[in-house]
């Protein structure tokens, strides 16, 4: 079951390169695929390991520590895709080979100041905050296979309120048919429920919600409750229960288990409205995977948003490159590069 429905598109790659350990100064702006993988060849072996968004930022709070006096500005290397607290740690995912245990590890990350949070055993994927000046060490160990930013969802939320109720004459089915929804019980997962209790009050959700997890670090995020609502307009006697995906893919991973789990959420129903970037393409990834398990085994009818992202894509003119890669004509990207090499 494919949860991406993006389509494939090849475009320009920008990569920020960033000065290595050694003081090696790394091209910076927009550069070709051939450019880049020569500039990841001359990484150390343990640098090749790392995605360029994360040297980026090791760079950047060296930088920081040693102009700047450090903590007062590590916070300002965070962005939306990659979290640094103030103490100048990275959150990140360890991407581990399969034949190594995950629980191995934990001494040693814990001497080199590193916080683990999850232990994903079935993706060989460790979740933790990495202090800066440790992220090559850790990426030089053997059971390493690659290192990135832990990966943070993304909603797929539009500007205008729904009026589904109507539009899928949900309200004439529940009248012809006498069904409102009770006996079934839908899980929500999506950013936060930080109104929940205002929605609850003000009759837009009814008392009961169940709320398995939240995200602690989350300010007004209520998408997931905006779901619930509509949830409830639709089938004002089902049963609901939210999870959160946030702060990352793997509290996803637990979500949609823990929604589903008899013990736990006992979901007849399961929603999103999450994508994240690095989900795979053209094949399941580890939350493809985990959503056909519980179809399969758990016999939950999953749904998932296909996309929401209107204008925001590419759009350009057709721009020629001739005769390229045994085809008759191919268009341009940028950087009179008509293709891209990919390694799966």
């Amino acid at each position: 079951m494919k949860r991406s429905y993006w389509l494939g598109l090849v475009v320009p790659i920008f990569l920020l390169l960033v000065s290595s350990a050694a003081g090696q100064v790394r091209r910076s702006g927009p550069i070709s695929v051939q450019e880049a993988l020569a500039e990841k060849a001359s990484r150390s072996p343990a640098e090749q390991k790392i995605s360029s968004m994360v040297l980026q930022a090791v760079d950047a709070l060296r930088q920081a520590e040693t102009l700047r006096g450090g903590s007062a500005v590590f916070k300002n290397v965070s962005s939306d895709l990659l979290r640094v607290d103030q103490l100048g740690r990275l959150h990140l995912y360890l991407y581990l080979y399969p034949e190594y245990d995950p629980d191995h590890l934990r001494s040693f990350l814990n001497v080199q100041g590193c916080a683990v949070e999850i232990l994903e055993r079935r993706f060989h994927i460790v979740q933790l905050w990495v202090p800066f000046e440790k992220v090559e060490e850790v990426a030089g160990l053997d059971v390493v296979r690659l290192i990135g930013p832990a990966e943070r969802p993304i909603t797929q939320t539009g500007s205008k309120l729904s009026e589904g109720d109507a539009v899928m004459r949900a309200d004439v089915s529940r009248m012809l048919f006498a069904v409102d929804g009770s006996g079934i019980k839908v899980g929500v997962i999506s950013d936060d429920v930080d109104s929940l209790g205002v929605a609850i009050a003000a009759g837009d959700l009814p008392p009961g919600v169940q709320v398995i997890t939240t995200d602690l670090l989350s300010n007004q995020q209520n998408e997931g409750t905006a779901m619930l609502e509509i949830i409830h307009d639709l089938a004002p006697g089902a049963g609901l229960a939210f999870s959160t995906a946030s702060p990352t893919s793997l509290a996803f991973i637990q979500s949609v288990r823990d929604l589903a789990f008899p013990g736990i959420g006992n979901c007849d129903i399961i929603v999103d409205d999450i994508i994240y970037l690095s989900e795979p393409v053209w094949e399941d990834g580890p939350l493809a995977t985990v959503v056909d398990s519980v179809v399969t085994f758990g016999s939950v009818a999953y749904f998932s948003s296909a996309g929401n992202q209107a204008e925001v894509t590419y759009v350009e003119n057709f721009a020629s490159g001739g005769p390229q890669l045994g085809l008759t004509d191919v268009h341009l990207y940028g950087f009179n590069d008509p293709g891209m090499l990919v390694s799966l």
